[in-house]
């Protein structure tokens, strides 16, 4: 019955005292305007619809043909502005899919404005919002109706319908404010100007009131207007807990610089009742309360509007409400209240409500594209079906239902900061492509669809349990803020996974496991994943990554299961630890250059079907993978690989175990064809005659490192190249470079090839840098020293080595210039051995001043290898000895030296570098001064390099043109 009261009131004059332009109540065959009517219809009209209703424009079952009436044009040329009002009429059991009423204005025959509509609805409904204030030279009114319901339902058996009645149009009056002072006082106002008279009124429905010209309006008490603008130089103070309400669909503009405040008193309230209103906010609006009571609302504006108290919806039915001021702040609630449904409220600015947002209605549809904070007491839902879509930046703290249906949809940023409640209605939280849910309560909702693309879901409280969406993985999870976030059931992540802040992720004693398709980071440089006994399996398309900042990051069971690309370790910051085994099922495990650890002895703990480890890194101590195998035995396989089709594993079987705590390192990288770079330590892979044996050596190293405490293992080791690093190499032999004697040793007896690229080295004991070579050529051996001292009588020529092939003897030369040698002497050599071996000459002839010896290494086949020269420098009482000119035309040549002593008998000899003597005199020196003798030869001497040898050691160099 209170429906129908409402239907009732439709006979009452909207505005009684009101001024009527133009009127149409449908009560006599006059001035009904221009009908469009459906080519086939049940009626379009009757105007007698009988009893309490009186006569109204009744329409049913236009047959889906659009019924259009319209009212004759009307001159409001004389007016500011006219106030159009409608009373619209649905009845039961409409189709909200088809049938409609439109009410338009058409302005100064131009455009058609739609201002208001309502369509089939499943209940009674009476508008009574449809009303605008326009301003214009013409004016035309349009009802529109649609409605293919036909016969009667609802409770009262009312016709499937629409109708329409009391169209009116009244003027509007302009009001000034012409000094300060109050609302209700004659004195205060002017029809004319802001300094213009008294008009003796005070403002009413009929008026548009104008505050301005530095006058301060005081709202003393309830007051109404049609209208009202506040200009910049303008000001309405509340001075009692008074109403405003603002009428008939006019608009409330507070300009920049503006305010309507109100003035402490917190009991003061702004309403608008039916009808549609824009408000326009470019200066400051402060009230206690407003209410929006069946309207439709604007509000916008560059301003800030501000509440002390609730902010509420009532009456609401097919409305829509817009947000766009600059910043909207309640103090209290916002409600919408019970009596409301099908309500579009769309929020552009920033909206802030301090207790909490209220959803008591049914069907609210919130769209959220500014910020949107509901502080303190959150989000408060006791009607059903009610709505929020947020597509920018929405905070609250918790969310309860009270078991009602309810939809949250995130397009963007959600921060919550407290619980879910009550959620047995129906509940659908979803995450949208690339948004991102912040999360700070501590219940465990199931009801979160996080499936979208590339969205995020972070745990941001203390300490929190980590549920299962009901899409059963998250995309992206992050957690952070403090406390332990505990796993609840296995977790599955097709993206990545962060650890931010001091927060740690527990597996829980359940040691549930986790699946993850993106990347595992860590920014806390403390220890913040608590493996238990949990599996790890990484299981992406595409390149994943592990990025711990503090450096290790520790697994219990680690499994690699990625059907296309790589699982990397950030080449910067992250060791891997794996506590019990690693699984390589399929896809790469690339180290980058870190270390990778497995903690358990046994040999089974590393298991593979596809995958492998990619060491490759070329940079010390290149990227190794550590094996704690304790005092185990058996085989350990390492099992490195380049790509999916080149496998190349290491294995380590350990037949006399070493002390409980050994560890084997192993890390192998693969080179260019000049096998740079060299491992550590090693300079170059020359033969010792200068020559670079690469050609003969395999393109890959392998870097082996055992640490104990105690015993080291012995082991059969197995080393495998690639096809294309062995090239045409024949007979592999693997040879270990002796880094504390700096050369290569031999192969060690025993080698076999298990495969043309592999090569098995039994009883291993040693390690270090590793390479394969071809057995026809192996890494020659180097000298451990070669050196030359001159001593009493001569220079001592001293050398040893390490090991020899194929070696018939040692060859030692000498030189002044580096073209010219005299051989010193002649070494056997020990043929092929792996012992050290010494050797020594002495030459009892050295030259004069500076020269240089060095040695000629010949194999049985002839093959000479050349070491590098020793410089010796001889000095001695013949120092100052002077050979002019130097160089000279070979005629002849001048010796000067100090004088000897008297009368003994001094030889001066000429030789070839190669030892031929070209000429000898003898001297007797009679002189205690510097002696002076030329040598003219007979024949002129060929061109070349001479020694000049006086008395038995000093000689000096002479060089022929």
């Amino acid at each position: 019955m209170k429906r129908l009261a409402l239907i009732i009131l439709m006979s009452i004059p909207l505005w009684a005292n009101a001024q009527i332009i133009y009127n149409q109540e449908f009560n006599d065959e006059t001035g009904w305007g221009v009908l469009t009517e459906p080519s086939s219809y049940d009626y379009f009209y009757i105007k007698n619809f009988g009893g309490a209703l009186g006569k109204v424009f009744y329409v049913n079952d236009t047959n889906g043909e659009e019924g259009v009436w319209r009212s004759s044009v009307i001159d409001i040329s004389s007016y500011s502005e006219v106030a159009i009002s409608i009373g619209l009429l649905g009845v039961y059991y409409t189709d909200p899919n088809t049938d409609y009423i439109r009410s338009y204005y058409v302005l100064n025959s131009s455009d058609t404005v739609l201002f208001d509509e309502q369509v089939g609805q499943t209940d009674l409904q009476y508008n009574s919002a449809a009303s605008a204030i326009v301003s214009g030279s013409t004016l035309q009114i349009m009802i529109a109706v649609n409605d293919e319901s036909t016969g009667v339902g609802g409770p009262f058996n009312f016709a499937r319908s629409f109708g329409f009645d009391k169209i009116t149009v009244s003027p509007i009056t302009y009001l000034y404010s012409r000094n300060s002072g109050n609302w209700n006082n004659g004195n205060t106002w002017s029809y004319e100007s802001h300094s213009g008279v008294s008009c003796g009124c005070t403002p009413d429905e009929d008026t548009h009131v104008f505050v301005g010209g530095n006058d301060i309006v005081n709202l003393n008490t309830n007051a109404t207007s049609a209208g009202v603008t506040i200009e910049n130089t303008g000001r309405i103070n509340y001075t009692a807990n008074a109403q405003l309400n603002i009428v008939r669909s006019g608009v409330l503009e507070i300009e920049f610089g503006a305010e309507l405040n109100k003035n402490g008193k917190n009991g003061s309230s702004l309403r608008f009742s039916d009808y549609s209103y824009h408000v326009e906010i470019d200066g400051a609006l402060s009230v206690g309360t407003i209410t929006v009571d069946a309207a439709d609302l604007t509000i916008e504006g560059t301003g800030t509007l501000t509440t002390n108290g609730n902010f509420t919806f009532n009456n609401l039915s097919s409305n829509n409400i817009l947000f766009a001021s600059a910043g909207v702040a309640i103090g209290g609630e916002l409600i919408f209240s019970s009596s409301s449904s099908d309500v579009d409220f769309n929020i552009n600015t920033q909206l802030a409500i301090s207790n909490r947002l209220r959803l008591d209605a049914e069907d609210v549809v919130i769209y959220n594209s500014g910020l949107l904070q509901s502080i303190n007491n959150g989000i408060y839902v006791s009607g059903s079906g009610n709505s929020i879509t947020n597509a920018s930046t929405f905070n609250f703290s918790t969310l309860n239902l009270n078991n009602q249906d309810f939809a949250l949809n995130n397009l963007d940023e959600i921060s919550q900061t407290g619980n879910f409640s009550n959620m047995g209605g129906a509940v659908s939280l979803i995450n949208g492509d690339g948004a991102a849910w912040s999360y700070g309560g501590a219940s465990t909702p199931s009801q979160f669809d996080l499936s979208a693309t590339g969205n995020t879901f972070t745990y941001n409280g203390t300490d929190q349990s980590v549920f299962t969406p009901a899409n059963g993985s998250y995309e992206n999870l992050t957690i952070q803020n403090t406390g332990t976030k505990t796993l609840l059931a296995p977790l599955d992540i097709n993206g990545n996974f962060n650890i931010n802040g001091t927060t740690n992720l527990d597996v829980s004693a359940n040691n549930y496991s986790i699946n993850l398709g993106g990347n595992w980071t860590v920014s806390s440089v403390l220890d913040r994943f608590i493996e238990r006994s949990g599996s790890i399996t990484f299981d992406g398309t595409a390149d994943q990554t592990i990025i711990v900042a503090k450096g290790n990051e520790t697994f219990y069971d680690l499994v690699v299961n990625k059907a296309s690309g790589r699982l990397l370790l950030d080449g910067a910051t992250t060791n891997l630890i794996i506590g019990n085994s690693l699984s390589l099922e399929n896809g790469e495990l690339n180290s980058n250059g870190r270390d990778i650890t497995l903690n358990n002895g046994s040999h089974s703990a590393l298991s593979r079907t596809n995958g492998y480890i990619k060491s490759e890194s070329t940079i010390f101590p290149y990227s190794p993978f550590n094996w704690v195998v304790g005092s185990g035995t058996g085989n350990f396989v390492f099992p490195f690989g380049k790509s999916d089709s080149e496998y190349i594993p290491f294995s380590f079987n350990i037949s006399v175990p070493g002390a409980v705590d050994t560890q084997v390192s192993v890390a192998t990288y693969g080179t260019g064809s000049d096998n740079n770079p060299y491992p550590n330590g090693v300079s170059n892979l020359n033969s010792s005659d200068g020559v670079n044996n690469s050609s003969n050596v395999a393109d890959r190293f392998w870097q082996i490192d055992v640490a104990s405490s105690g015993a080291t293992p012995t082991a059969d080791i197995v080393f495998t190249a690639t096809a294309g690093e062995v090239g045409s190499l024949s007979g592999l032999k693997a040879q270990r470079y002796n880094d504390s004697g700096g050369y290569w040793d031999q192969p060690l007896g025993g080698q076999s090839n298990p495969t043309p690229y592999s090569v098995m080295v039994p009883n291993v004991t040693h390690f270090s840098p590793w390479t394969l070579v071809d057995s026809n050529s192996p890494l020659p051996v180097e000298l451990v020293y070669f050196n030359a001292e001159l001593e009493r009588g001569g220079v001592n020529i001293e050398w040893k080595t390490a090991s020899e092939i194929n070696n018939d003897k040692f060859i030692v030369e000498k030189t002044i210039d580096f073209k010219n040698y005299v051989e010193v002497g002649i070494e056997k050599g020990n043929g092929t051995s792996e012992q050290e071996h010494n050797y020594r000459i002495v030459d009892s002839k050295p030259f004069t001043g500076e020269s240089f010896y060095r040695l000629k290494q010949v194999d049985f086949d002839g093959t000479i290898t050349i070491y590098k020269p020793v410089r010796v420098k001889n000095l001695n009482s013949f120092d100052e000895l002077r050979v002019f000119p130097n160089p000279n035309d070979g005629d002849s040549f001048t010796i000067e030296m100090p004088a000897n002593n008297r009368g003994e008998e001094v030889k001066i000899q000429i030789f070839t570098l190669a030892g031929k003597l070209v000429e000898g005199r003898s001297l007797v020196s009679n002189s205690d001064e510097l002696i002076q003798y030329t040598i003219d030869f007979k024949d002129t001497l060929s061109q070349g390099v001479y020694m000049i040898k006086v008395g038995s050691y000093a000689m000096q160099k002479m060089v022929v043109h």
